[in-house]
């Protein structure tokens, strides 16, 4: 359903999913063309939402239901870089929070993802706050990605879990 401007805006009117579907028609077959149809399928479309539990719920619709191919689950690290700390943040309580800037406490991901990069990682490279890539591999601690957006489009990125880490 497209605006009184018709400029592609679609109006939630429907459940959560047929929205989706909606943005995100044949989804399946698409993810299933070669990667370049892909990456080029998947750039021309984004979901706006209001409040990151909204965000939750349609990477969960994409990511679990609609994507073909086995979840890999990555737990956030429970552990804090000063011994001490770990007494004040109970780490049961670190785990229920859902700060803006991070990823949730379990993150799910499947090969063909889409993730988008939150801060600059190597500009020089295309790593940059905002920039698309889709995932091609991933471990408990490294991530290895093209990029989908950019001056840098079909390039390649690697990152340990940790940012502030160089991948070995």
């Amino acid at each position: 359903m497209q605006d009184e401007a018709g400029k592609g805006f679609i109006a939630i009117k429907e459940s959560l999913r047929q929205f989706v579907e909606k943005v995100f028609p044949n989804i399946t077959a698409n993810f299933e063309a070669p990667k370049q149809h892909w990456i080029s399928w998947v750039a021309q479309r984004a979901t706006l939402a209001p409040k990151n539990n909204s965000v939750d719920k349609i990477n969960a619709i994409i990511s679990q239901e609609l994507l073909p191919g086995e979840a890999i689950m990555l737990p956030s690290d429970d552990s804090t870089s000063e011994p001490k700390d770990s007494t004040r943040f109970p780490v049961e309580s670190l785990n229920k929070l859902t700060p803006a800037s991070l990823p949730p406490y379990h993150l799910y991901l499947k090969k063909g993802i889409v993730l988008m990069l939150l801060r600059n990682l190597s500009p020089r490279q295309g790593l940059c706050n905002d920039t698309r890539l889709v995932l091609s591999r991933a471990t408990n601690i490294l991530f290895q990605c093209m990029i989908a957006s950019g001056d840098h489009v079909g390039g390649e990125g690697t990152q340990t879990k940790n940012a502030n880490e160089s991948p070995r």
